[in-house]
């Protein structure tokens, strides 16, 4: 981490991610609460409006805190709205911007998977429990807030600093995509939905920062034959196959892979690791690729997924009527591919590990590399008021 990198992560981690000190919270902490709860209560999923009512929200806050309008644009794209908030630094700094990146929308969620509303910010033995509050609300409530104090303190940066808060992160990535093309040339982006604290049983904290990031990529695959009557079953029932396919693909593991990035990763969190698991982690950074080691890791599927690709089964669609033969049956495949790892080289795995040559693959969801190539092009700064 270079010391520009550093000292600015340094200053969001102590406007805001510090404990509640022992007595009556400060206003600061009060004021962050009660944003969190209101964040919270915005069901901002791709199926809803609500992302666009919690940006109009978020402008307020931002304008109540001495933000001029024009530092303020609401990005629309597709169904949703992606934010941007300018902090201006000091007049003719020669230095680039900072961007600071996290998301509005979260996962669908259906509310009877949850023991408590999942719209209302609910506190249970110290642990904060809603949809979002910790991906990635709470890194939004960090950067909002911290803007916000340090607005209000006078607070004048060496360049300007900007907040980047997308509103389909979970889902078409549209508005992701119209505020990188707004945001070439920056120094660097701090990524709030990802890195962290993370605090060990002797209670030694460590923070971490993003530094890479698995690629996404989503396939669905497909079974087909002619179907027919549940009266007359049939060896080759599309669900029966697909089930055969999806459980090859679950005892499927990709191989181990490491590189100086996420071996630096593990090693930052190590200390919050306990028991056999953080020997075995420890041995693993000294010998990457131990086999004893690796053999104790995948057993944490936090862990685990660090150390490789990952594919999973996350829906199922198939058949039309409960007296009916399936004419098809369609599983959700989501990779995440380690760095370096190509879509094709994953896509060719699962057909192998599927076994089926009948069986159809479609690629769902992909990064776009030719739109990230045209931003490239473009010069820092895309947006204007």
């Amino acid at each position: 981490m270079t010391p520009i990198r550093a000292g600015i992560a340094a200053c969001l981690l102590s406007v805001f991610l510090v404990p509640f000190a022992h007595g009556a919270p400060a206003p600061v902490e009060v004021e962050a609460r009660a944003m969190l709860e209101d964040l919270v209560a915005f069901p901002t999923t791709a199926d809803g409006d609500a992302v666009p009512r919690m940006a109009d929200y978020l402008r307020g806050r931002f304008l109540a805190a001495g933000f001029a309008p024009e530092d303020i644009e609401l990005v629309p794209a597709g169904k949703s709205v992606g934010m941007l908030v300018r902090y201006r630094g000091a007049a003719g700094s020669p230095h680039k911007p900072v961007v600071f990146i996290a998301h509005m929308d979260v996962v669908t969620v259906q509310r009877e998977d949850w023991n408590t509303d999942p719209w209302t910010l609910t506190e249970k033995d110290g642990a904060l429990y809603g949809r979002g509050a910790v991906d990635n609300k709470y890194g939004l409530l960090t950067v909002a807030q911290a803007f916000m104090r340090l607005k209000r303190e006078g607070f004048v940066p060496d360049r300007d600093l900007v907040a980047a808060f997308t509103g389909d992160e979970e889902s078409g990535m549209l508005t992701t995509q119209a505020l990188a093309q707004r945001l070439q040339g920056a120094a660097f982006a701090l990524n709030a939905d990802a890195g962290g604290g993370f605090r060990a049983a002797d209670g030694k904290t460590s923070y971490v920062y993003q530094a890479s990031e698995k690629t996404y990529v989503t396939f669905e695959l497909t079974v087909r034959n002619s179907g027919g009557h549940s009266s007359a079953p049939r060896k080759d029932n599309a669900i029966y196959e697909l089930s055969t396919a999806l459980q090859r693909i679950a005892a499927h593991r990709f191989p181990v892979k490491w590189n100086d990035i996420s071996l630096a990763s593990l090693a930052a969190i190590v200390d919050a690791v306990e028991g056999e698991s953080r020997a075995s982690l420890q041995a693993f950074i000294a010998r990457p690729g131990d086999e004893a080691a690796v053999e104790v890791l995948q057993e944490d599927p936090y862990i685990d997924r660090e150390l490789r690709t990952t594919c999973v089964a996350t829906m199922l669609r198939a058949g039309t009527a409960e007296n009916a033969l399936p004419a098809s049956a369609t599983a959700t495949v989501n990779c995440r591919l380690f760095p370096g790892e190509t879509v094709a080289q994953t896509l060719a795995v699962l057909k192998d590990v599927v076994g089926n040559p009948e069986a159809e693959f479609a690629t769902l969801a992909i990064p776009s590399r030719a739109r990230r190539r045209r931003c490239r092009r473009k010069r820092w700064p895309r947006w204007k008021p």
